[in-house]
């Protein structure tokens, strides 16, 4: 459904959270009722427990029952607080809320994005102008340079390494570059798309640990069923011509490009084993 609202692993639920500390705060009102109905040989019991105890703790290293009800005071005071920092929304179990503006293909397929389908994609730029798209969408093209070149989305950027994330995203304060949605794909979008989505919500959270649950790119897409798919749907429709550049498929595994698809993979292999390697 358009506009679906999903919630991901990382969506703040404020109402749970108020409600929480209305029942602490009964709780600590409750509490502060019966102590203060304490009759005298009571307090006095415990003033000796709380002495006993205050003993054992300067001898022996104990927390005294007066330490102990002061740090859980401090608690409640934290939960019951109205602004909330990372480490408060962290303990109260807070997560991302993200309201989704095209029509998804599922609901729960990924904590970090969710897919759409060729048919939405196709829709949505047919609908606005190269500016207007342009203005509001980003397309990611992840699959090899050669896949890439051969036929892709018009309007697409070629990302196939993970480490490009970083400085596509976020300039060299980790300020986001881009006010655009960005929308991943691969040739099936089953591994390199997604791959490429999970690093920008990873570098994300490791560039604004002070966000959470919060993070500079919140709403990402995935093309579902990658390149392939959107290029066949596209042809079907008769408008491939208008919407892929050039209006052509390279499939990974082309035997014209055995020899490049062979140096990716080389490369790929390097790369694993020096970042396996262990350091001396």
């Amino acid at each position: 459904m358009p506009g679906d609202i999903s919630y991901d692993i990382c969506v703040i639920d404020e109402n749970n959270i108020q409600e929480t500390n209305v029942v602490e705060l009964e709780r600590l009102t409750e509490y502060e009722s019966s102590e203060a109905q304490f009759s005298p040989s009571e307090e006095k019991a415990t003033s000796t427990r709380s002495s006993t105890s205050k003993r054992d703790s300067l001898d022996g290293g104990y927390i005294s029952d007066n330490e102990e009800k002061e740090a859980q005071m401090a608690k409640k005071k934290l939960l019951t607080r109205k602004s909330h920092s990372t480490s408060e929304i962290e303990t109260t179990g807070a997560h991302l809320q993200v309201k989704y503006q095209l029509e998804t293909t599922e609901t729960r397929c990924s904590a970090v994005y969710r897919k759409i389908s060729p048919h939405v994609l196709i829709r949505t730029m047919l609908e606005m102008t190269e500016e207007e798209f342009a203005k509001k969408y980003s397309l990611y093209d992840c699959r090899f340079f050669y896949e890439f070149s051969g036929g892709s989305i018009k309007g697409a950027e070629n990302l196939d390494d993970p480490d490009q994330a970083r400085d596509t995203f976020f300039d060299e304060e980790g300020n986001r570059k881009s006010d655009t949605t960005p929308i991943f794909f691969c040739e099936y979008s089953q591994k390199r798309g997604p791959r490429m989505a999970d690093t920008l919500r990873s570098t994300d959270r490791f560039l604004h640990p002070e966000m959470y649950p919060q993070c500079a790119y919140e709403e990402i897409y995935v093309l579902d069923g990658g390149y392939k798919n959107f290029f066949s749907c596209a042809q079907a429709l008769s408008v491939s011509n208008k919407l892929c550049e050039p209006d052509n498929y390279v499939a990974m595994d082309d035997p014209k490009f055995a020899e490049e698809f062979e140096s990716q993979q080389l490369y790929k292999k390097l790369n694993k084993r020096i970042l396996s390697k262990p350091s001396k």
